[in-house]
């Protein structure tokens, strides 16, 4: 058997965001709980802030950079991710870009 995909739960804290980071791979996500905002912070994105709340999902292509914050004053937001990393390294198509 091969893993062909990962899985990641995080849990964002009120008013906070998450780190600045490109998608390298095909990325979805479904937002379990709370409410946040998905900001494009690169060039060539849409140019605008994506806001989306429990339950919404969407995906992002390989390569956006993107930033999720939690809009939220009180409460934390969880957001469960799906890449498709594992099968970009097995076939040695994964890459990483520097700052």
């Amino acid at each position: 058997m091969v893993r062909s995909i990962d899985c990641l739960l995080e849990r964002l804290f009120q008013r906070k965001k998450a780190t600045a980071k490109p998608s390298k791979q095909r990325l979805f996500c479904k937002l379990i709980l709370g409410n946040q905002d998905l900001a494009q912070v690169r060039p060539g994105a849409c140019g605008r802030d994506l806001a989306w709340d429990e339950h919404d999902s969407f995906s992002l292509p390989s390569w956006r950079w993107h930033q999720h914050k939690n809009r939220s004053k009180t409460d934390p937001s969880i957001l469960f991710s799906i890449t498709d990393r594992p099968l970009l390294q097995m076939t040695g198509l994964d890459r990483e870009e520097s700052e």
